[in-house]
């Protein structure tokens, strides 16, 4: 069975607390077993997924940017496999550029083999530490 884990930032795009329960609602789980991270502020996502029986962690995302925000990126891929009590994922599929870099940033430490991401934007032109993070990272993304 394929593990997969939904990195979402709720507060990226308006139809992002809609789009993940719906996206979960149809998925094989005869082939797939998925868990769910939330970065930030749910959006109402939360319930709607535990109503579909799939773990859902969360994670606090600041408003920080700059040299503090790429720190804290970081030290949250860092800690994420503790966080996820050691469990290891097949795939990594994220939504939003908080969740996006995080997946990129962790992919290793998770054992995932590909990252997908579903592009919503990136981060601010002028914060040259996130641009950078993007950068380092951009090659673990498979899809």
């Amino acid at each position: 069975m394929t593990r997969i884990l939904y990195l979402a930032d709720p507060g990226a795009s308006v139809d992002a607390p809609l789009s993940l329960p719906r996206l979960l609602r149809h998925i094989d789980r005869t082939r797939f077993e998925p868990s769910v991270l939330l970065i930030g502020a749910d959006g109402g996502a939360t319930a709607a997924v535990r109503a579909l029986g799939v773990d859902v962690l969360s994670l606090e995302a600041g408003e920080e940017s700059g040299a503090l925000a790429a720190l804290q990126l970081a030290l949250d891929a860092r800690r994420l496999p503790a966080q996820l009590g050691g469990r290891r994922f097949d795939l990594l599929h994220a939504r939003g550029p908080a969740a996006d870099l995080l997946a990129r940033s962790a992919a290793p430490r998770l054992g995932a083999r590909a990252v997908v991401t579903t592009f919503d934007g990136a981060p601010a032109r002028d914060d040259r530490w996130l641009l950078r993070a993007e950068r380092r990272t951009c090659g673990r993304v498979a899809r």
